[in-house]
């Protein structure tokens, strides 16, 4: 008999890693419920564990309704109006630190970059149980590139942190794919 959790709090990445592990675990009932299905004379012992494994079965089946997909693509909602707000913040805030360099104020452009790098470093924690792993990690990647540009002062860093190598004009940022897978 497999050993199941009396209760799942479903939320988030973690949510999301123990859903899978209840859908292998839902699988393997179903598995064992069409066998005792073929096969009905089971002695006490055996009803009293295909009765459990009805329970759990009807329990999970119950909880997946509750928790489903659609918190799951709420959550995303959220997180992909997060990471918009945040390109767009980062992008106006890149286009001030242009404008102080065309004015020739290097204080005012340095200062407008780290407030644009800022958003990106902080932006792992603000969407962190709301995305799936994959682009999770992609952000998590620029927030540490992001810290290292800040720490190491690099204003061009600071400056192309969200263009791939070889970007032209008016190609997606890296933000801005992200963005677009989910």
């Amino acid at each position: 008999m497999i050993d199941i959790p009396k209760s799942l709090a479903v939320s988030g990445r973690k949510g999301t890693k123990k859903l899978e592990v209840l859908h292998r675990r839902m699988a393997h009932l179903e598995q064992r419920l069409r066998t005792a299905t073929q096969n009905l004379s089971y002695d006490r012992e055996e009803k009293a564990a295909l009765k459990w494994v009805i329970e759990k079965f009807i329990e999970y089946e119950t909880l997946l309704g509750r928790n489903g997909s659609k918190d799951k693509d709420e959550a995303m909602v959220r997180g992909k109006e997060i990471l918009e707000g945040a390109n767009g913040a980062w992008r106006r805030l890149k286009n001030e630190a242009y404008r102080a360099l065309i004015l020739g104020d290097a204080a005012a452009r340095l200062k407008k970059l780290v407030e644009a790098t800022r958003i990106i470093v902080d932006l792992p924690e603000r969407v962190k149980d709301l995305i799936p792993e994959e682009p999770f990690r992609e952000i998590l990647t620029l927030s540490v590139e992001a810290k290292r540009a800040i720490e190491d002062n690099g204003d061009f860093a600071m400056g192309v942190l969200l263009y791939e190598h070889g970007s032209q004009k008016g190609d997606p940022n890296i933000l801005e794919k992200i963005i677009q897978k989910l």
